[in-house]
């Protein structure tokens, strides 16, 4: 609906119904603020596609010079063909597949028939075994087994099984 650009600073802002594309990335929000190629700032119910990967929530600052990292300072929800990752805080390298959330940090895996949850989760989805991190009141369900503690590491094997340290 509306759109400045300053040539000097290469600072934009565009307004009302944004689609947004960047290589293999789509973006849709109320309002976009771009710094240059570096630093895109979307607001309001931001949905970013990049990959097999979609990102929702209220605000998100992307930056794709640092491994695509992602900002979701006020929370949201990262969603892939493995499952969902939600938090209150939500941050991540999209190229490393590497994702943190704190506060109320959440993970459903149906294909593992898995979820789990606690205060900090760290998400590591290229390592040789991908595995998640809970911290603070950590938990998680498999299956009819369910573990409790302050710290885990949950290991996502290719097989569906889950194994917890």
């Amino acid at each position: 609906a509306r759109a400045t650009y300053n040539t000097r600073t290469e600072e934009g802002t565009v307004e009302g119904g944004v689609r947004a594309m960047r290589e293999d990335m789509q973006l849709s929000c109320d309002r976009l603020f771009a710094q240059g190629q570096n630093h895109w700032q979307a607001t309001g119910s931001v949905r970013m596609v990049k990959a097999d990967r979609t990102f929702t929530g209220p605000q998100a600052d992307y930056y794709p010079a640092q491994n695509d990292y992602l900002l979701a300072a006020s929370g949201g929800t990262i969603t892939s063909a493995d499952g969902t990752i939600s938090a209150d805080r939500l941050e991540g390298w999209l190229k490393e597949n590497r994702f943190t959330g704190v506060g109320n940090a959440h993970l459903v895996s149906p294909p593992r028939d898995l979820e789990g949850g606690g205060d900090r989760m760290d998400y590591f989805g290229n390592a040789e075994r991908p595995y998640v991190v809970l911290d603070g009141n950590a938990w998680v369900f498999q299956g009819n087994n369910m573990a409790r503690s302050n710290h885990m590491t949950v290991y996502l094997a290719d097989d569906g099984k889950a194994v917890t340290e």
